[in-house]
């Protein structure tokens, strides 16, 4: 099983974490195991193989996948503990398998090389599928790398599957379609578990003014199954970290301590003056905390994880610091 984030809600009797504890699975690629309970206790007992690479590594190698290419080359990952000159991936006794990551070079730079094994079942969620086979993901904060997979998983002759919401008759307007009905094989409908109203905030399908962020954050802070600890340590760091905020600045939040640096930028005053950005594809808003993270409250774009990956790898704050050097010089 492979995933670019995870298989867990901080809910071990959701999503994939049952047939993971059932002995289904022999080896686990992902980039978080934060949020899989049962799954790192079984980890850390040498049930199956386990291999903890950076998210955004396994974005790119997917998309690889998409294009007919066996990996990725990254400069992510370099002399840390991903690196295979260090510890490598695996993260217990039995991980041991050394084709996932290598350390190449290339016209006399460094690069780590980040190699998949071939992708041949996808299992997608959307929100519906029109009679065509098109899905769409209306009702989802995010669609993650959704094609990608489905594209990687045609070019190694496996099969595509699509849980959806339901069915619809009408067919997608052509930009709403994320997915092809050619690229599908099996559309499972599951009617959706019923969730609290403040999740109508994570949709984009009706706009939230900026003042009514933090009311619509609270909202579903307040009905998370995992609930923001207030820790010093991490306030101390997130207001320390906000201070580093320039105006037009596009800033990436991930989960945990670094969440806090949204929260001091509204106390400030600075988030209406800057993009924040989460990996999972949204541009602007508010990134919302707990089982949600990746979802943002007013994003102004929600788009494919591995483009977000490209804006970070080219460092993608550099138009925001030319902005602020051309604001400098018309000052002086």
């Amino acid at each position: 099983m492979i995933s670019s984030a995870g298989f867990g809600v901080w809910d071990d009797e959701h999503n994939a974490e049952g047939y993971i504890r059932e002995g289904a699975v022999d080896k686990l690629i992902c980039g978080h195991f934060g949020a899989m309970l049962s799954t790192k206790k079984l980890v850390l007992e040498d049930r199956f193989e386990a291999y903890n690479l950076p998210l955004g590594c396994i974005s790119h190698a997917i998309r690889a996948q998409a294009g007919g290419l066996p990996g990725a080359l990254s400069k992510v990952g370099l002399d840390i503990f991903v690196d295979p000159r260090k510890e490598g991936p695996g993260i217990n006794r039995i991980s041991i398998d050394d084709s996932l990551v290598r350390h190449v070079e290339v016209d006399g730079e460094e690069f780590l090389y980040y190699k998949l094994p071939k992708i041949n079942i996808a299992l997608i969620k959307g929100t519906a599928a029109d009679r065509k086979g098109n899905i769409t993901f209306d009702d989802m904060f995010m669609s993650g790398d959704a094609l990608s997979i489905c594209q990687a998983v045609k070019a190694n002759r496996g099969k595509v599957i699509v849980q959806v919401d339901r069915l619809v008759d009408t067919p997608s307007r052509p930009r709403n379609a994320i997915i092809p009905g050619c690229l599908v094989d099996a559309i499972v409908v599951a009617e959706p578990e019923a969730r609290n109203e403040a999740y109508t905030a994570l949709t984009g399908s009706f706009e939230i003014p900026y003042e009514e962020w933090n009311t619509w954050s609270e909202r579903l802070d307040s009905v998370s199954v995992k609930q923001s600890k207030n820790s010093t340590v991490a306030n101390i760091i997130g207001k320390r970290a906000s201070k580093e905020l320039r105006v037009d600045d596009i800033v990436n939040i991930g989960i945990g301590i670094p969440e806090m640096v949204s929260r001091f930028a509204r106390k400030s005053g600075m988030l209406d003056m800057v993009t924040l950005t989460v990996e999972s594809g949204g541009i602007g808003g508010f990134p919302v905390s707990g089982e949600a993270f990746g979802a943002m409250i007013g994003a102004a774009s929600v788009y494919d994880m591995a483009n977000q990956f490209d804006l970070y790898d080219n460092g993608g704050s550099m138009s925001a610091l030319w902005a602020r050097l051309k604001w400098i010089k018309k000052e002086m």
